[in-house]
């Protein structure tokens, strides 16, 4: 028996939902062992009417101008979904792109039989070597009607086309010979990417405007486009955030209770502080608020539920004891005073740099007074802090460092020249010290756990922000909560509503197509280094991009705008979305950056040199 079960329960058709059991007799039978992840298994089909119902609902306000819509609808499977979005929307034209015969007949002739504006095909719609060109001939073949083509430089082309939706089921696999990293997930991420990349270059089904996307993928991607961790940014969630707006309408709800979320170790599944959590969930809930979005009963995610059952003034209080004000720090509202706690963290960071301990004396240290509050509050649970009085400190002086790096800027333009340049060098001195004071130390143990400290803290600062880095904290709702029993097999879906972006790359000296490469090719490049800063991931991509780059973005060393003064303190993860895209900007308007070619060559050689070039398990249990 594998990780999921025996083929008997994993493939259990629930009798509350008709549509699983007539799946199940059409698949089911073909399956005679589990094995593998769930990334493994090739198809997973939304069975539950209520979620799709609650799913459209929620999110009926950013629908309403697509009634009488054409709709391309990749993959629809058992087609509840299909029928659902149709019922609402009304739409003119309906394109089931279904390549899997054993779906047309007790799921889509029916439909084309009481319903003309119904239309079938079974090209390919996420097969990832043929579905290039199956969106041009959706167009060339009239299975929608005419458009009229818009030249080059039609400015129709960066505004959203509301005569068309694209909706479909990503969770597909097929596999395809000699592509290393097989599994659903690596297929959805890739078609992901593509549809949502191709806008940028007006390109697949972006041809007559930016195109709204609802799909439907594995949860198990949920890392690959809208991870909760900033150390948990990948390639292809940075990229597409520079590109698109990407929420979770539904999926498995996110959270456990405090004792599972103390056992999960995993990078993907290791929980942030819960306050943090809250936070993050108060925040959303006022948007909700001023939106007008309300969550249909039994929907609502675990953290959700914590969230409303912590009091306004508990929330207040939280806020307050973890927020770091980069607009008006208070112990710097005047230059005398900025200069004077500049000097007072100069002294502090000294301390506890040439603080020497070992580890082991450091870790039955007690709690001092002054960092009492952070424990009784239990401001950092569930995160294993080992040394929890040598974390305390380093969290306050971290907290200290960015407040006074924000209030250089803001007094920079007063300062006398002489002033700028004393504090300044203070400020790099003190952000030395405090990475001195948990890196500078010779034994692995300490290493380890200063990594975990300095990661704390830039979870931190990047939710704190105006626009936190993650897309995960500014989303607009929270994510409606599923259950296994409505998707036949028991495999969790997530749903994704995706608005391109209505800028792009395009410049008087690039085109669309290679503004779009350009991007792609660096955030790769910076995020095969994910962890390094961002001074050095870019003089790997090319010696002396560092200088140039932070020359042309100052924002980077501005704590107010994202950036830490000292570029050892920003690492690639923590870039939050305005300073990429500036950065993109400037990068595409340097002399000096390498050809494509040259690009793509280094990549390559850095991937196989960091090993990272292996592939994933290939198991598949259907095609």
């Amino acid at each position: 028996m594998g990780k999921y079960g025996s083929p008997k329960t994993f493939f259990q058709a629930a009798s509350k939902y008709p549509v699983s059991e007539v799946l199940a007799k059409q698949f089911a039978n073909r399956i005679t062992v589990i094995s593998g992840g769930v990334r493994t298994h090739a198809r997973s089909d939304i069975v539950s009417p209520e979620l799709c119902d609650d799913a459209l609902g929620y999110i009926g306000a950013n629908l309403k101008e697509y009634h009488g819509c054409d709709i391309i609808d990749v993959n629809p499977g058992a087609c509840l979904w299909s029928q659902k979005i149709h019922d609402l929307l009304k739409p003119r034209t309906h394109i089931l792109i279904e390549p899997e015969p054993r779906y047309f007949k007790p799921f889509i002739k029916p439909l084309l039989s009481k319903d003309k504006t119904y239309k079938f095909s079974d090209l390919h719609g996420s097969h990832l070597l043929r579905y290039w060109s199956t969106y041009e001939r959706i167009f060339n073949d009239g299975l929608l009607p005419p458009r009229t083509s818009l030249s080059k430089d039609d400015p129709s082309l960066r505004k959203f086309n509301r005569t068309l939706l694209v909706t479909g089921n990503l969770h597909r696999f097929y596999t395809v010979e000699g592509f290393k990293k097989a599994g659903v997930v690596n297929s959805f991420t890739t078609t992901l990417g593509h549809f949502v990349h191709s806008a940028q270059n007006n390109a697949m089904f972006h041809q007559y405007g930016l195109v709204k996307m609802l799909l439907w993928g594995p949860d198990e991607a949920r890392q690959h486009t809208l991870p909760w961790l900033v150390q948990a940014r990948t390639t292809m969630s940075a990229a597409a955030d520079l590109v698109a707006n990407i929420s979770e309408v539904a999926g498995p709800s996110l959270y456990l209770n405090d004792l599972q979320n103390e056992k999960r170790a995993t990078l993907n599944e290791r929980p942030r502080p819960l306050s943090l959590e809250w936070l993050s969930s108060f925040w959303t809930s006022k948007r909700m608020q001023e939106s007008g979005i309300t969550m249909p009963a039994g929907r609502k995610p675990q953290i959700a539920v914590e969230a409303e059952g912590i009091s306004p003034k508990s929330i207040q209080d939280l806020i307050q004891n973890m927020d770091i004000d980069v607009k008006n720090p208070s112990e710097h509202d005047t230059l005398e005073k900025h200069e004077n706690a500049v000097k007072a963290l100069l002294e502090a960071s000294k301390i506890f740099k040439d603080d020497d301990r070992p580890f082991a004396e450091l870790k039955n240290e007690g709690i001092s007074y002054e960092n009492r509050y952070i424990f009784d509050k239990k401001l950092y649970h569930p995160i294993p802090i080992p040394s929890q009085d040598r974390f305390a400190t380093f969290m306050r002086l971290g907290k200290r460092q960015v407040e006074a790096e924000a209030a250089f800027w803001q007094h920079y333009p007063s300062m006398p020249v002489e002033t700028r340049a004393s504090v300044e060098k203070d400020l790099m001195q003190s952000a030395a010290n405090i990475r001195d004071g948990i890196h500078g130390k010779n034994t692995l143990e300490f290493k380890m756990h200063a990594e975990r400290f300095r990661i704390a803290f830039d979870e931190q600062r990047c939710l704190l922000l105006d626009e936190p880095v993650l897309a995960f904290d500014r989303r607009p709702y929270e994510p409606l909560a599923t259950r296994p029993d409505e998707f036949w097999p028991n495999i969790p879906l997530m749903l994704l509503e995706i608005d391109p972006l209505e800028r792009n790359f395009a410049s008087d000296i690039t085109s669309r197509e290679e503004g779009t490469a350009v991007m792609r090719s660096l955030v790769l490049g910076l995020y095969q280094r994910k962890g390094s800063s961002l001074w050095d991931g870019l003089n790997l991509i090319c010696p002396g991009a560092a200088e140039d780059m932070y020359e042309a973005v100052p924002e980077l060393r501005d704590p107010r705008h994202g950036g830490r003064l000292d570029p050892k303190d920003l690492r690639i993860f923590a870039l939050p979305r305005n300073l990429l895209e500036k950065l993109v900007v400037a990068y595409l308007e340097w002399p000096f950056r390498p050809s494509e070619h040259e690009m793509l060559g280094k990549l390559a050689a850095d991937e196989a040199e960091s090993g990272e070039a292996g592939s994933e398990q290939d198991a598949v249990d259907e095609e």
